[in-house]
């Protein structure tokens, strides 16, 4: 995997992001947390397992995935 910086580097776990790391984002450019969850219920209308598979690349445990996917399908509808 090449890096920003040209350097060259070996996949491994540290070159996922965290859900921490992800939120640290969203608020960095602004984003509150029911514009996050606007983002989760849109990911979840158009891509359900685009969704399913964003949040499994996370590494979060299936029970919250299930709930973000619960409360996601809930505000989209």
């Amino acid at each position: 995997m090449t890096t920003q910086n040209g350097t060259t580097r070996d996949a491994t776990s540290r070159d996922r992001v965290t859900v921490d790391e992800w939120t640290d984002m969203f608020r960095a450019i602004g984003l509150q947390d029911s514009q996050m969850m606007a983002w989760h219920a849109e990911f979840e209308r158009r891509h359900p397992d685009g969704h399913q598979g964003f949040l499994e690349w996370l590494r979060l445990p299936a029970e919250r995935i299930g709930d973000i996917r619960q409360r996601s399908a809930a505000a989209a509808s």
